[in-house]
């Protein structure tokens, strides 16, 4: 298994919280390229900022990582 740890920029901390809080007890997807790469099921806020993205897919995982890295994916 292939895993991103991250944490947001300050600015974008506070609607992740709220997002998160809003999702409580639902998914959440985190989409690449119009695909959802996995949806968790949100437990609690989340006011880190922190996320992770995992898939068994290492060369995706390093596309996403290189798009991360490089500032062409928003989150």
């Amino acid at each position: 298994m292939a895993v991103i740890e991250g944490r947001l920029k300050v600015d974008k901390v506070q609607k992740w919280a709220e997002a998160t809080e809003n999702r409580i007890g639902k998914r959440i997807g985190f989409v690449f390229n119009d695909s959802v790469i996995m949806a968790p099921t949100v437990n609690c806020r989340i006011e880190s900022g922190g996320f992770t993205i995992n898939s068994p897919d290492k060369v995706l995982i390093l596309e996403i990582y290189k798009s991360l890295k490089f500032g062409k994916a928003t989150l």
